[in-house]
């Protein structure tokens, strides 16, 4: 049985717009590839988009947070469910879940993770997760992930028309919404992240704590 090596491989991007509140967002766009050690052959099986918002930065140069989260249609989404714009800091119910405790105000966002239909079920995913988490907890005052399954996001995928989506083959997944979404919720808590009250879709991992 062959013995793989797993590499996830980052693109950054960020504006440079003079000052412009979007200038406070990263975004890494990773390729996940699998390579044999053995003729050092590499393929793509995945991609994984994190969001950096630089809460801290931007505080320190007295910016307006919320004109920061407003600069992109998602994380705004998420930005205004778990963040108090008028205090600068994670929503109180949050703070109090962790006992008050972060490394930083920095947030990141995991977007999206996709692994191609060939490479499931072998917690190639679990693996991802897990490691830009360590690799990223010092840079990151709170992690968080909206736990829709992917199946459902949008009706792009139900007429294949790249190589990538029909090797993504969507459609091969439950089409049980309830069954996927605590499905995985039940994934995401499984390495570590916390599920608060109140915030059914979206899960937490803080590096402070782990």
């Amino acid at each position: 049985m062959k013995e793989y090596c797993y590499f996830i491989d980052f693109n950054l991007f960020f504006p440079i717009n003079d000052n412009s509140p979007s200038d406070f967002i990263s975004t890494y766009v990773g390729s996940i590839l699998q390579i044999n050690p053995e003729d050092e052959n590499e393929i793509q099986i995945g991609k994984i988009v994190l969001k950096f918002i630089h809460i801290g930065e931007a505080l320190n140069q007295q910016k307006n947070i919320h004109e920061i989260f407003d600069s992109e249609e998602y994380v705004v989404r998420i930005g205004n469910r778990i963040f108090d714009f008028d205090e600068n800091d994670f929503n109180e119910d949050i703070q109090d879940y962790y006992n008050f405790t972060f490394n930083n105000l920095d947030l990141c966002i995991i977007q999206r993770i996709e692994i191609l239909e060939e490479f499931r079920s072998k917690k190639i995913g679990e693996m991802v997760l897990k490691n830009v988490c360590l690799k990223f907890a010092s840079s990151c005052g709170i992690f968080v992930v909206q736990t829709f399954p992917i199946q459902f996001e949008s009706q792009k995928y139900s007429i294949p028309n790249t190589k990538w989506e029909n090797q993504m083959n969507l459609k091969t997944l439950d089409k049980d919404f309830e069954k996927s979404f605590y499905k995985l919720k039940a994934f995401y808590k499984s390495i570590g992240f916390n599920h608060i009250e109140g915030y059914d879709d979206l899960m937490f991992l803080n590096p402070a704590i782990v």
